[in-house]
This record gives structure tokens, sequence and C-alpha cells, in this order.
């Protein structure tokens, strides 16, 4: 499982983009410390 802050899709968005298509675990972001998108493939 992937973990990351919300900003980082900001920041990093073809990163965190590519690695939602590539994994096969959950990539989480999270905002304010909680849970607030989860990809899953």
């Amino acid at each position: 499982m992937n973990v990351r802050p919300f900003v980082e899709i900001i920041q990093n968005y073809d990163e965190i983009a590519d690695l939602c298509r590539k994994t096969s675990k959950p990539v989480i972001l999270t905002n304010n410390g909680k849970a607030d998108l989860v990809s899953w493939r």
C-alpha cells in the first residue's frame, strides 16, 4: 500500500498518476492526516 500526502498530487501529478496506473496495490492520498482519496486498480 502506498500512502502519500494529497499535496503530492499537486506537486508531482505525473508521478502519482503513473503510480496509480502501474501498481496493483492501493494508493491512498491523505489530507490533513486522514485518507482523502483511494485509487485501486
